[in-house]
């Protein structure tokens, strides 16, 4: 009877250390997620006019947000582009080290994050612009729906362990 007890609570102490890591990937995850999303609205800050003109000319066809929408013109930001917006030859994670962790802890773990501009289209200007027909100024607003994703798993591993993706519906501009 007490060896049975022993290996029950060695089951639970097992299941309870598992359920928390994979809690703990999660959260990194999210996060993971969370600073693509907002490294995409700061590509839209800076370059607002090449991206909508990229959207509008050259579209990607192969994006994951409206890969069943027909005729949906998407552009797709990945790790190279995003992180050149922070300090020079910064990366969005820091790998460990022997003294150190690094941003996802002492465990190497591979990491992916992309992020998709879609359903791109001029819209009427924003609160607090002129919108009188009669006006002389021509401002002109995009609206756009932002898609981040994030990835981690074991480095090696088949498939990816934890994946989120999180969706914003954006008015930007004034696009010139």
């Amino acid at each position: 009877m007490l060896t049975a007890i022993g290996v029950y609570a060695a089951r639970s102490a097992s299941l309870s250390t598992s359920a928390s890591g994979h809690a703990r990937q999660m959260t990194q995850t999210h996060y993971l997620t969370e600073y693509a999303m907002v490294l995409g609205l700061s590509a839209l800050s800076v370059d607002l006019a090449p991206i909508v003109k990229r959207m509008q000319e050259q579209p990607d066809l192969n994006c994951y947000a409206t890969a069943t929408a027909i005729g949906v013109r998407c552009v797709r930001l990945f790790p190279p582009s995003l992180e050149s917006r922070l300090t020079p030859g910064g990366k969005l994670l820091e790998a460990p080290t022997a003294s150190a962790p690094g941003s996802l802890g002492r465990t190497t773990l591979d990491s992916s994050f992309a992020v998709e501009l879609s359903d791109g289209t001029f819209t009427s200007p924003a609160q607090g612009y002129d919108r009188s027909p009669t006006s002389s100024a021509a401002f002109r607003f995009f609206t756009i729906t932002v898609t981040g994703t994030g990835q981690i798993r074991t480095p090696g591993a088949p498939s990816w362990a934890s994946t989120e993706s999180a969706r914003a519906h954006i008015t930007v501009g004034p696009v010139p």
